[in-house]
């Protein structure tokens, strides 16, 4: 049996692994929100997603002629299960979508006849170094779909706190 504790950004990890089929494309999801940063305005980080009261609030970090500045967009929490958000991968022009969750609840962190896993610790921030690990452990594959059938990832360490894609 192993145990795991559930943070947000595994959530959403697992979230865009998971979902895959009928996403909209680049296009469709800006085409959707109504304040889509002007073309010279790149986004470097994020999103990060936060849960207050009756509220979501999403947050990118955004590069505009070399200024970097925080956007910050929020709905109602009942709107949530309706928001797709796109994210970068570090790959110029490739994206992937993630469906956000219209109630947040505990997840499960118990598991017995796992037959299957990948145990990660540390990686400081660096997507690409993630993304190749899980692509090298057919875990997902280029289009960051999951292909690990039912097997499991287990994250450890400080994942989060370090490297230029926090």
């Amino acid at each position: 049996m192993f145990r795991t504790h559930t943070i947000l950004i595994t959530a959403l990890l697992v979230s865009w692994l998971s979902h895959n089929a009928g996403r909209k494309t680049y296009n469709e999801i800006n085409a959707m929100n109504t304040d889509t940063p002007a073309m010279n305005t790149a986004v470097i980080d994020g999103p990060y997603v936060l849960y207050r009261n009756d509220s979501v609030f999403v947050k990118y970090i955004e590069n505009s002629n070399g200024v970097k500045s925080v956007r910050t967009d929020s709905m109602p929490v009942a709107s949530g299960s309706n928001a797709t958000l796109l994210v970068n991968t570090g790959e110029p022009g490739k994206t992937f979508s993630v469906s956000l969750k219209s109630k947040l609840s505990n997840e499960k962190a118990e598991y017995s006849g796992v037959k299957k896993m990948l145990v990660i610790s540390d990686i400081e921030g660096n997507f690409t170094a993630l993304r190749k690990l899980l692509q090298a452990n057919g875990v997902i594959d280029e289009n960051f779909n999951w292909t690990f059938s039912k097997g499991h990832v287990v994250f450890t360490g400080d994942f989060v706190d370090r490297g230029t894609m926090v």
